[in-house]
């Protein structure tokens, strides 16, 4: 009777199948670590994405009381809704030598009221309006002061406005 182990049936236990290979163990944890750098810029709020020569993009947190949810820079002489504000930013385009601030919110002021306030606002602070659109039932009002561009858009969402207020800003040359 032969007692020697049967190998014919037997893994060979140094064989390169059965080590574990690094880059199934490498690949996953890199990918997990790509994954949560990528929320936390994302959740964190307030962030900065440069591209050299061309622009800048700051998002305003906007889940945080303690702070205002309006771009810096963006004219106070604009009113938002700021407890509703759903988007908020501001894009530095320094190949051109603008700024452009974005804010959005809901309301529940009716097409007509939005149109009345922000054209009022319009006249009370200086800006000229379009004169193709101004007094007619349009969903975008656009004014002009001083070489900066004001665009407010009106849309239908969820049984409310939501409204977007773009605020082109151009930067004064100092030559």
């Amino acid at each position: 009777m032969d007692i020697s182990p049967n190998t014919q049936n037997m893994p060979n236990m140094g064989s390169e199948e059965n080590h574990m290979n690094p880059n199934k163990i490498i690949i996953p944890i890199l990918l997990v670590l790509v994954v949560i750098l990528a929320g936390y810029f994302v959740l964190r709020g307030g962030d900065k994405a440069e591209f050299p020569g061309k622009s800048e993009v700051i998002h305003t947190v906007l889940d945080n009381p303690a702070i205002s949810k309006i771009p810096v820079g963006f004219p106070i002489d604009i009113p938002v809704e700021e407890q509703n504000i759903k988007e908020s930013y501001k894009v530095n385009y320094f190949d051109v030598g603008v700024t452009q601030y974005t804010v959005a919110f809901n309301t529940e002021l009716s097409k007509e009221e939005i149109r009345k306030l922000y054209s009022d606002m319009f006249l009370a602070v200086g800006y000229t309006q379009d004169s193709e659109k101004a007094g007619k039932n349009e969903n975008v009002l656009t004014g002009w002061r001083s070489g900066n561009k004001l665009n407010v858009a009106i849309s239908d969402y969820d049984g409310m406005q939501y409204v977007t207020i773009n605020f082109i800003e151009r930067q004064v040359s100092e030559e």
